[in-house]
């Protein structure tokens, strides 16, 4: 059971004046731009797609929300809660015995999908999906964002 990810066509949906450097953990509001750094997203299960979104999925926020719940033990359920809408939970990971049940109901989300992860394949989707978030804002977008995830 292999949990993946496909990221492309990075940007930042925040003033450009946010940007004062290219690390952006030393800049004042660098956090608040990471959080803002959007792009097209699917998110497959072995062969099934999990989720899918164009140009608005704030990857930022994403890694560093999955980055802190990991550091904690991922003891809880994770939702996605996404700052820029109203709509909260865009997918959850439900603790379920030796893993996960993937849970996506959103409004946003154009399939609603249901699917169990193990333990182990989450975690290490986590670790590779934060190298390839870092690697490709370092990459498409000329900053560093290794001081947050």
């Amino acid at each position: 059971m292999i949990l993946r990810c496909s990221i492309s066509n990075l940007t930042l949906d925040c003033p450009a004046a946010w940007i004062a450097e290219p690390d952006l953990a030393k800049s004042r509001v660098g956090l608040y731009a990471f959080n803002d750094i959007v792009a097209d997203i699917e998110l497959w299960l072995d062969n099934k797609r999990l989720l899918r979104d164009e140009g608005i999925f704030n990857v930022g926020e994403l890694a560093l929300q999955l980055h802190n719940w990991a550091a904690t033990g991922a003891a809880t359920d994770f939702r996605y809660n996404c700052a820029d809408t109203d709509e909260q939970d865009w997918f959850t990971l439900r603790r379920s015995g030796t893993g996960f049940h993937f849970l996506s109901t959103s409004e946003y989300v154009a399939t609603h999908v249901t699917a169990f992860v193990e333990r182990e394949a989450v975690l290490e989707f986590i670790s590779r999906f934060c190298v390839e978030v870092k690697e490709k804002i370092k990459q498409e977008l000329g900053l560093d964002a290794a001081g947050f995830i």
